[in-house]
């Protein structure tokens, strides 16, 4: 076999019928770089609300400040069955709870979580006896980590 070198060359052209649009768009973008440019639009670019949109959120936000033209009606509703004839009524009804909330009587332990909480303490409690009964060890209730006494 003899030996040769094989040159190859390799060219990117443009197509003859596409030289003339490509001329012309880089002429252009040329013109345009040197002339600034199109100026971005500076008005309106979204369509306004309509009136009744705007009648709306006039409306919304003249309640929003005004406040609430119930809140008003309901304390006096309140104050006029509290002070009215119905006092005595209400009094008797509720003064018992109302001394009792007042006074702080309800800040009190709770009865009932008390006694659920006691109650779920004897299990773990006679659990560790035993078994630090079997070990023969006392474990000392885990440190101080378990309550031992019911509240």
């Amino acid at each position: 076999m003899s030996g040769g070198s094989t040159n190859t060359v390799t060219r990117t052209e443009l197509d003859p019928s596409q030289a003339p649009y490509v001329q012309y768009g880089l002429s252009e973008a040329q013109r345009l770089y040197a002339t600034g440019g199109p100026q971005a639009y500076t008005g309106q670019t979204y369509v306004g609300p309509s009136q009744q949109t705007q009648a709306a959120l006039s409306a919304m936000q003249t309640r929003a400040m005004q406040g609430n033209p119930l809140v008003p009606l309901a304390q006096q509703q309140l104050a006029s069955q509290i002070g009215g004839g119905q006092a005595a009524t209400l009094q008797s009804q509720f003064n018992p709870v109302l001394q009792n909330t007042l006074s702080g009587s309800f800040l009190g332990p709770n009865p009932y979580l008390t006694q659920a909480y006691n109650q779920g303490l004897r299990r773990p409690h006679s659990l560790i006896k035993t078994l630090s009964t079997r070990c023969g060890l006392r474990l000392l209730l885990l440190a101080g980590m378990v309550r031992t006494k019911p509240l």
